[in-house]
């Protein structure tokens, strides 16, 4: 059921680049360039058409860290989450993602299969030393505090590990 979408997350992200504005507040063109550089895709654990999600979305980065930290097979990801595909909803957005089988679990939207995520695995003990994280690593409150040592984090990171 993982189908691939006719258009990949990338391409929506590179047209927003081009128009040089994003539709949803505190989602900077520098952070798309940055993600567009550093992160992945990951596919969809058992994708549902359900509308329901075990959590609020605007805890995603709670329930994230929270999962991470109550099992270690979960890694924590951050980055851009396009609810149904479109780039005009593209927001920040955390998630884990399974280290076995590299599938993404999102316990705050749907499981939709026309979601599509585009982000990167953090090392949570190192964003935990190093960033600011009351709601996440990108989130505009603090990027300016992250910027540079998410920079730096990533010149000797392989994005998704």
């Amino acid at each position: 059921m993982n189908e691939e979408p006719i258009i990949s997350v990338q391409d929506k992200l590179h047209h927003l680049l081009r128009l040089g504005r994003t539709y949803s507040e505190g989602l900077s063109l520098e952070i798309i360039e940055l993600l567009l550089g550093y992160g992945k895709t990951f596919p969809i654990a058992k994708p549902t058409r359900e509308w329901e999600a075990a959590e609020p979305y605007w805890e995603c980065f709670n329930t994230a860290r929270s999962l991470h930290m109550a099992d270690s097979n979960l890694t924590y990801a951050e980055g851009i989450g396009l609810p149904f595909g479109d780039p005009q909803g593209a927001m920040i957005h955390a998630w884990n993602i399974d280290r076995e089988t590299g599938l993404l679990h999102d316990f705050t939207w749907p499981m939709a299969p026309w979601n599509q995520y585009l982000g990167i695995v953090f090392d949570l003990a190192w964003t935990e030393r190093n960033c600011a994280m009351p709601h996440g690593i990108f989130h505009p409150i603090n990027w300016e505090k992250n910027r540079a040592s998410v920079i730096e984090y990533l010149k000797t990171h392989t994005p998704g590990d």
